[in-house]
């Protein structure tokens, strides 16, 4: 699963999963609140991996949407990327 509000970053990180993870369907949403709602309807029990922006719209965001997401899906994978190079936000989400 993509989480970005960008279509563009969404549209690479798609190539770049359909060749590397062969086979797998890549789901993506634009805010912090498509994606918990996702993951909260159940819909994203089949997600094996999620990369995740840090800076999307909506009502959770920064370590607060990951910590969000930990509570939905305490086994997802979450791969952070983030523009934000703040040593306290890496110590934060770690």
């Amino acid at each position: 699963m993509i989480a970005d509000d960008h279509a563009a970053i969404q549209m690479v990180l798609s190539q770049i999963a359909d060749r590397k993870l062969d086979g797998w369907d890549v789901e993506a949403v634009s805010t912090g609140d498509e994606l918990l709602d996702h993951l909260g309807s159940g819909a994203g029990a089949s997600s094996s991996l999620l990369f995740l922006d840090l800076n999307m719209p909506g009502r959770v965001k920064s370590v607060g949407l990951v910590r969000a997401v930990r509570e939905l899906d305490p086994k997802l994978p979450v791969i952070v990327y983030s523009a934000d190079d703040s040593p306290c936000l890496v110590a934060a989400l770690l």
